[in-house]
């Protein structure tokens, strides 16, 4: 039988049930790319080396290396595929391996070797509405705004019972997806009471205290970033996609 908070997770609105969004668009299949299920790997794309079972769509940017919209080229569903150093994106992939039982994320499908010192995270790839469109549209009603706070939550207090800390809880990390609230972006998270990474917190979204000075990784800290959200669907800032009224526009 499943729990209360499953129940509430299953029962979430998808993008046509929320007030003022829309599903995006189904993403095309690049001309220059395989569309046949025994594509050897993804073509078409500089930088990319080839990934049996995946087929390319189109990169994107990638601010810790380079990443591709792809598709399971059997099963057609959306990854997110980024290829980097080893050392940067081993450390996001033994986090999201850390993160696998946990609801609400863009899980880690696969990682593989991409050349020397490079390796290829392929993970889910939540398409729907981002937070940060759903915010510049305006207002979302009480209603919506309560459920998606508390699949959020329930997503981010699974990560802190795991000892880590998103650490960028911000509207291009959240994803309104078919299912509910979808979290991502999880290459800047850090263990509870270490420092962040160079572009951790660097939000606007971020509590004042992380301004002021370096202070230890903290639940809290996702905890206020997602407040603030939460206030901005109900009441967004002057400035489109912005924090509320208030807030500084740098970290």
């Amino acid at each position: 039988m499943a729990d209360a908070g499953q129940l509430v997770l299953e029962r979430l609105p998808g993008p046509a049930q929320l007030p003022g969004l829309a599903q995006a668009p189904t993403l095309a299949t690049s001309p220059t790319s395989p569309t046949s299920a025994g594509s050897p790997g993804l073509p078409g794309l500089p930088g990319l080396p080839g990934l049996p079972g995946l087929t390319a769509v189109q990169p994107v940017g990638g601010a810790d290396g380079l990443a591709y919209r792809c598709r399971d080229a059997v099963t057609g569903a959306p990854r997110l595929v980024k290829v980097g150093s080893a050392a940067d994106l081993g450390r996001e992939a033994a986090v999201l391996a850390d993160l696998a039982e946990v609801g609400g994320i863009a899980h880690l499908v696969d990682q593989r070797a991409a050349g020397p010192d490079q390796i290829a995270l392929v993970s889910e790839l939540a398409e729907g509405v981002g937070l940060a469109e759903a915010i510049a549209r305006g207002p979302m009603s009480w209603g919506s705004v309560a459920r998606t706070a508390l699949a959020l939550a329930k997503a981010l207090g699974a990560v802190h019972s795991r000892g880590l800390v998103h650490g960028g809880v911000r509207p291009e990390n959240l994803v309104f997806g078919r299912h509910g609230p979808v979290v991502t972006g999880f290459a800047q998270a850090v263990p509870v009471g270490g420092p962040y990474q160079a572009a951790g917190a660097q939000t606007a979204w971020a509590p004042p205290e992380t301004v002021a000075a370096e202070v230890p990784a903290a639940p809290a800290h996702d905890v206020y970033a997602l407040a603030s959200l939460v206030r901005a669907l109900v009441a967004p800032g002057p400035q489109s996609g912005g924090p509320p009224p208030g807030r500084r526009s740098g970290r």
